[in-house]
């Protein structure tokens, strides 16, 4: 009997001291013990738990648990239905501009002739250009079974200009009998249908779009290999969206009144049209999607990134034409069959246009990251391009027919792609 106590008292003596020695070797002055694993990287078979998707998310070993995240982006944003005129060698002088000509419109076979209706035409497209933006991001991991929360704040604003002068960007053989007929002319001091007859020889555009946006997002980060994680994540998103849209034609189309007779073409650079429009909306609702983590080793790994959103957006469109005239007098110059005289302007608002628009996103690149001091800080850095569509954002009002102003929201979508680089720094 007391041989059997002494057996099990140094059985229980060695295992204290194994436990003692266990306890000792974790460093409790650094928050939680070290893993047997760099969480958030590549990991081996026998470290993953079974009937359990390991949390993957970045752990390092101080007791704040936050991050942050900045990233520079180099997009681009492109809109469908912004094109200019139309560059053709139609008549202005005919009562249905470069494609619907009326005989009747044609002056005496005395005068000089004038063009025949339109037999040649091109588009005139929008010039888009790239621009900088930044992004700004915090975020903490939460006890809640490894969820993180996040909120990012989106800033991306930018300016694109275009200009088209016939005379000069035109390689045809008879410049001077082609002229700009015009997609975006509001109907402001015009008397008649004939007034719809207005060309050009040259166009400015300049559209403005500026994009803020503020995200929160719930997600948990798991392993779903031992080389592949992902980060489902749901949550909301504020949305500002604001755009300006100024279309200046120049250099009018006029007839020459000889006799009391239009004779002539010519051109009066005096005489401009000028479309003003503005598109202001906000929107609010749920985004989802996740993010995915393919390593490669050495904390090197490829990213594939996915969301959607869709927002209940309210818009408020404005547009503001301008067009100047003057008075028909034998042999001098003047609008073709304008009677209207001055400067004439008009304005139409459309307000509190209440609808729901789709968002998608998608983002591919490369990353790299690391443990640093003893595993307190992780820094990681990314580059990705991305490609991102709003649906039907183009709102600007397109008038059809001049004289009548029947008119037609664009409804293009507006298009944004572009590289974003990205820092991200846990502690």
């Amino acid at each position: 009997m007391l041989n059997l106590f002494s057996k099990t008292t140094s059985w229980m003596v060695a295992s204290l001291l194994a436990t003692t020695v266990a306890v000792s070797a974790q460093d409790t002055t650094k928050g939680r013990p070290q893993k047997s694993y760099e969480q958030g990287h590549e990991v081996e078979k026998n470290q993953l738990m079974p009937a359990y998707s390991a949390p993957a998310c970045i752990s390092v070993r101080g007791s704040w648990d936050v991050y942050a995240t900045g990233s520079f982006l180099y997009w681009q944003a492109r809109e469908d239905n912004l094109e200019l005129g139309i560059a053709s060698n139609g008549d202005p002088l005919l009562t249905g501009g470069p494609f619907l000509p009326n005989p009747f419109d044609y002056a005496p076979a005395t005068t000089v002739p004038f063009v025949d209706p339109m037999t040649e035409g091109r588009t005139i497209n929008a010039n888009y250009s790239y621009g900088p933006g930044f992004k700004l991001g915090l975020g903490m991991n939460l006890d809640y079974d490894n969820w993180d929360a996040y909120a990012e704040y989106t800033w991306f604003h930018k300016t694109s200009n275009t200009h088209y002068d016939l005379d000069a960007d035109c390689a045809c053989e008879e410049p001077d009998n082609r002229w700009i007929f015009p997609t975006r002319i509001m109907p402001v001091g015009l008397t008649t249908v004939l007034d719809s007859d207005r060309a050009y020889k040259a166009v400015d555009q300049s559209w403005n779009v500026k994009m803020d946006f503020l995200d929160l997002s719930l997600s948990r980060s798991y392993y779903s290999g031992t080389k592949l994680s992902f980060r489902p994540f749901f949550g909301a998103r504020g949305a500002w969206i604001r755009q300006k849209l100024d279309t200046y034609y120049s250099s009018q189309a006029v007839g020459v009144l000889v006799g009391g007779a239009t004779t002539a073409i010519a051109v009066d650079p005096t005489l401009f049209s000028d479309q003003y429009g503005s598109i202001r909306s906000w929107g609010v609702g749920p985004r989802a999607g996740f993010e995915s983590n393919w390593m490669l080793g050495c904390g090197f790994r490829l990213i594939g990134d996915v969301s959607a959103d869709i927002l209940y957006t309210r818009y408020d469109v404005k547009s503001i034409g301008a067009i100047n005239a003057t008075y028909a007098t034998d042999g001098s110059f003047v609008p073709p069959l304008l009677i209207a005289t001055g400067f004439s302007q008009g304005t139409l608002h459309q307000k509190h246009l209440d609808v729901l628009r789709p968002h998608a996103d998608m983002e591919i690149g490369f990353g790299w990251g690391s443990y640093f001091d003893n595993s307190n800080w992780h820094v990681d850095l990314l580059a990705t391009y991305g490609y991102q569509v709003f649906w039907n954002q183009n709102m600007f009002r397109n008038f059809s027919e001049s004289y009548s102003g029947r008119s037609t929201n664009g409804n293009g979508n507006l298009y944004v792609h572009g590289v974003t680089v990205t820092a991200r720094v846990d502690f």
